[in-house]
């Protein structure tokens, strides 16, 4: 009776446990969140050091979410072995009758994928931008790409014209 009661014990701590923690990467990826809007603005602004400083602070978080992802691991290892079930939402129903857990796992599932979406709008943003730069760069230096052509010979041929930046 003691080994069940020691069993249950087990398993209602580490409910607990993964509802405390649960609440740490919500607020991470609301944080992250945030900082990936930021950093659309500094994008549509051209702001340079904006978009790098808010960069770094995305990685930050990334870090934060990581260490939270390892330690939320081993805490639902706990419970799947206390269940004996290994389907991630089956082991949370088992667990946490009341559906709180299986709320949050949503919650933190449907923030990550935003997060990704807009993540993933910004770096298309950006690859844009360079495209640009890259392109008024050529520009400046001359660098003017015809369209292939055959050569007399039949031979098909890229013509790439370039000069010296400044000189025109």
């Amino acid at each position: 009776m003691s080994e069940s009661l020691s069993n249950q014990q087990r398993n209602e701590n580490a409910i607990s446990d993964l509802s405390d923690f649960f609440q740490v990467p919500l607020e991470h990826l609301d944080q992250l969140h945030e900082i990936i809007g930021l950093e659309r603005e500094a994008l549509s602004r051209l702001e340079t050091s904006e978009v790098i400083r808010l960069s770094e602070i995305k990685s930050e978080i990334m870090e934060k979410i990581e260490h939270c992802v390892q330690q939320g691991q081993s805490i639902f290892f706990q419970l799947q072995q206390a269940a004996n079930i290994q389907n991630p939402e089956a082991v949370l129903r088992a667990s946490d009758p009341s559906g709180s857990l299986l709320e949050d796992r949503n919650r933190i599932l449907d923030l990550t994928e935003r997060c990704m979406s807009e993540n993933r709008k910004n770096s298309s943003q950006l690859k844009l931008q360079n495209q640009r730069v890259h392109a008024a760069l050529a520009a400046v230096r001359g660098e003017v790409h015809s369209p292939d052509c055959y050569t007399a010979s039949g031979e098909n041929q890229s013509q790439f014209n370039s000069r010296f930046l400044g000189r025109v």
